[in-house]
């Protein structure tokens, strides 16, 4: 792979499979009936905090099973993948966080299809700079580790709060309303 060359085909698959895992995410805790183990990975209510969980899972997911992807050159080692995976789920959370925030609070326009749109940019985002940050490069292996404690950091706070969910905005259910015209 030319050292300057952004792999589309990658970040388009793996954008399209995250968006499609976490779609099927979004619904698995009601169908198993709440469940408190599926609840550390699935929503278990409206927030925007539980809604996160659909990117920091399905992209934690995509890039450790796409760990043998050893096509680039310099070799894709360990420190480039938790610095990549770490990278795309933190964009992927404030760009889906922010523009639902611009839209819903600055804008009070409230649509699903926005949401979703949001969400796959999101996703988009964070998998296209984590390809430009780290798949050219050899990133050093204290960043890695800095990383990976950094990622499991990040499971830790969201399993804590799911069930110790903090007195702030982020974490209060958001009900839309749809108006019935009689």
């Amino acid at each position: 792979m030319n050292h300057n060359k952004i792999d589309w085909y990658y970040i388009i698959c793996t954008t399209v499979v995250a968006f499609l895992l976490g779609t099927i995410l979004h619904f698995v805790y009601d169908w198993t009936g709440g469940n408190q183990i599926v609840g550390l990975f699935c929503p278990v209510n409206e927030s925007i905090w539980e809604h996160l969980k659909l990117i920091l899972y399905p992209v934690l997911i995509l890039w450790l099973v796409t760990l043998r992807r050893n096509t680039m050159n310099p070799p894709f080692l360990f420190a480039n993948r938790m610095s990549a995976c770490l990278i795309s789920i933190l964009i992927g959370m404030v760009t889906t966080a922010s523009l639902y925030y611009l839209f819903h609070g600055g804008f009070r326009i409230t649509l699903l299809i926005l949401d979703l749109l949001f969400y796959a940019i999101g996703l988009f985002l964070g998998q296209l700079h984590a390809s430009i940050l780290t798949f050219h490069r050899v990133i050093p292996k204290w960043i890695g580790i800095v990383c990976l404690i950094g990622i499991l950091a990040l499971v830790g706070i969201f399993a804590y709060c799911t069930f110790y969910p903090l007195e702030l905005p982020i974490f209060k259910e958001t009900i839309v309303v749809i108006p019935v015209n009689s």
